[in-house]
C-alpha cells in the first residue's frame, strides 16, 4: 500500500507539472500570435491624412493673384488639385508625413516603357530639386507652405516670376516646360497646348480677382 500511495502521489505531481507547463506554453503562444496580428493590422491600417487649406499658407508672393493662379495651373496639369494634392506621389499614390520629401521611387508603364520617379507633392518635386531649393526658403518640412514657396523659387530660377507678375504667362509657360513637362515636353508641344494652359490660368485668375475685390470692400 505504501508503494502504491507513493506511486500515485508521484504520478499526480507529474501530471500537475505537465498541466502547468502546457498552460504556460499556451499563454506564450497567444501572446506571440497576438503580437504578430497586431503588427499585421498596423501595417495595413491607412494613416488619416489632414485636410489642408492652402489659403492659410499664403505669404508673399504666394498671395499675389497672378502667382496663385499660376500655381493652381501647375496643379491642374500635374493632376494634383485639391488639398490631397500636397500628398500626391508619382503614379497617383499618397504619402502620409510632411516631415520631409518622401524620396520614394515609384514606377509606372507609359507607352510600353517603365518610367520611374520620386516626384512628390503638389508641384511634383524631384528630391534633387527639393534639396536644392528647400534651403533657399529655409524649409522646416515638406508641408504645403514650403511646397508653395519652393515652387516659386523654381519659377524664379528660370527667370519666369516677373513674367507671371506682369501678365506674360505665355512666356512663363515656355520657360518652365523643362521643369514641368506637363506644360509640354517640347517647345512645339507647349505651343500646341498654350490655349488650354492660358485658359486654365485665366479661369483660376478670375476666381482670385473676385476674392481680392471682396476683401477690398469695406462695410459701412
Amino acid at each position: 500500500m505504501n508503494w502504491s500511495k507513493l506511486f500515485n502521489l508521484q504520478l499526480g505531481s507529474s501530471l500537475l507539472v505537465i498541466f502547468v507547463l502546457l498552460m504556460a506554453i499556451s499563454q506564450l503562444f497567444r501572446q506571440v500570435s497576438g503580437g504578430v496580428n497586431a503588427d499585421q493590422n498596423k501595417s495595413v491600417t491607412s494613416v488619416a491624412m489632414p485636410e489642408i487649406d492652402p489659403t492659410k499658407n499664403w505669404a508673399y508672393p504666394v498671395n499675389v493673384p497672378r502667382i496663385r493662379a499660376f500655381l493652381d495651373t501647375i496643379a491642374v496639369t500635374e493632376g494634383t488639385t485639391g488639398p490631397k494634392g500636397y500628398h500626391r506621389q508619382y503614379t497617383g499614390s499618397h504619402f502620409s508625413s510632411f516631415e520631409d520629401h518622401p524620396r520614394e521611387l515609384k514606377c509606372a508603364n507609359s507607352n510600353g516603357k517603365e518610367l520611374c520617379s520620386d516626384a512628390a507633392g503638389r508641384y511634383q518635386f524631384l528630391s534633387t530639386s527639393w534639396d536644392r531649393f528647400a534651403p533657399v526658403v529655409k524649409a522646416k518640412n515638406f508641408g504645403p507652405t514650403y511646397q508653395d514657396r519652393v515652387a516659386i523659387e523654381l519659377i524664379r530660377d528660370k527667370n519666369a516670376l516677373k513674367d507671371i507678375e506682369e501678365g506674360r504667362v505665355e512666356e512663363a509657360f515656355k520657360k518652365l516646360h523643362l521643369v514641368w513637362p506637363s506644360f509640354g515636353e517640347t517647345e512645339t508641344d507647349v505651343e500646341q497646348l498654350m490655349s488650354k494652359l492660358v485658359g486654365t490660368y485665366q479661369q483660376k485668375l478670375a476666381l482670385y480677382q473676385v476674392k481680392s475685390q471682396k476683401l477690398e470692400i469695406i462695410p459701412d
